[in-house]
């Protein structure tokens, strides 16, 4: 009787080893990546061209002209380079949007994309989404008037995708805040 006790918990051992998991990874982990801090979704409208926007408060913005504006979001890293311009005609816009579909395609130098297309206050927008682009957000929105408003994000440094990710969806929310909440405000 004995033995078969002893035979019966070394076999139940050996099974318990097997069964184990090869490793056990302790929590909190000895490694981790570094947490972003997210920015402040407060808005403030401005006026880019013809139209006015409402953009991230928290961002700096720098005025490059009447048409233009870069909106710095200095602890991303990143920027925000917009620009406004209003077409004189239906010519006019298929250059402007032909010409903004090439800048498109360039830069995303090959990397996959997914696009989101929608209608809000008279503007017809797309956005294009690509993470592991150089140029990770780039959008289009054209108003009823002819008024054509065009962005590109651009990272100040080298960021790991893993990283960047959390980032790019908090821009990525203010500028679909921006074109769902986009309004022109009459001045030709």
């Amino acid at each position: 009787m004995r033995s078969s006790i002893i035979v019966s918990a070394a076999f139940a051992l050996t099974l318990a080893a097997c069964v184990q998991k090869e490793s056990y990874t302790p929590v909190p982990r000895p490694y981790a990546y570094p947490r972003i801090e997210l920015m402040d979704t407060a808005r403030v409208n401005i006026c880019v061209g013809n139209v006015e926007i409402p953009v991230n408060a928290a961002a700096d913005k720098i005025f490059k002209g009447k048409d233009k504006l870069d909106i710095v979001y200095s602890p991303y890293g990143a920027t925000l380079y917009l620009a406004a311009q209003k077409a004189s005609d239906a010519a006019a816009l298929r250059r402007i949007v032909e010409n903004r579909s090439q800048r498109f395609a360039l830069n995303l130098g090959g990397a996959p994309a997914r696009n989101e297309s929608f209608s809000a206050n008279g503007f017809e927008s797309k956005i294009i989404i690509a993470p592991e682009a150089p140029t990770p957000l780039q959008f289009i929105t054209i108003g009823n008037e002819g008024d054509v408003v065009t962005g590109a994000v651009v990272f100040n440094s080298e960021m790991k995708t893993d990283s960047v990710l959390p980032v790019i969806n908090a821009i990525h929310n203010d500028i679909l805040h921006m074109l769902l909440n986009i309004a022109g405000n009459g001045n030709n």
